[in-house]
């Protein structure tokens, strides 16, 4: 018998003309609406470990670095967005010029302990360099920030 998902349970897929322009950018979002949408009691624990193995490798992580980053905010990743456009980086560029570069970028960001001393930097100045001092980013961030980004764009 067939049985149609409830509303809370549709996961929404984008026209083909929006569509993820890469693969990591789809895991994020897949990544997000799994977080949005699980109820508190839902998390690896429930799975097998081999499967929690195949998940993380299907992420490009170790099964401790995957359930490290689901036992924490997904929201923290809104911060490196801000960091992100405080800097003047466009997620795009970054995707079409170094894919992976975004997801490690999201991973590091989700795993740091600096959230809040990061969003009171962001709030009171984010021209500020003060970030410098405790992101775990700052060396990707910097080095993206220093790129030529017209000669990496793909044609």
């Amino acid at each position: 018998m067939i049985t149609s998902l409830s509303e809370e349970e549709q996961v929404p897929i984008a026209p083909l003309g929006r569509m993820q322009s890469s693969f990591s950018g789809a895991i994020s979002q897949l990544w997000r609406n799994f977080r949005r949408n699980r109820s508190p009691s839902s998390d690896l624990s429930c799975c097998a470990k081999n499967e929690v193995e195949r998940i993380a490798k299907d992420l490009g992580m170790s099964a401790v670095e995957l359930r490290a980053l689901a036992s924490r905010n997904s929201h923290f990743t809104d911060l490196l967005a801000r960091r992100l456009a405080a800097l003047g980086l466009d997620t795009k560029e970054i995707i079409e010029a170094e894919p992976g570069t975004l997801q490690d970028l999201q991973r590091l960001c989700t795993m740091c302990d600096s959230h809040k001393q990061c969003r009171k930097d962001l709030d009171r100045d984010p021209t500020s360099e003060d970030w410098e001092e405790y992101c775990p980013n700052v060396g990707t961030l910097k080095m993206l920030d220093s790129m030529n980004w017209t000669k990496l764009r793909v044609q």
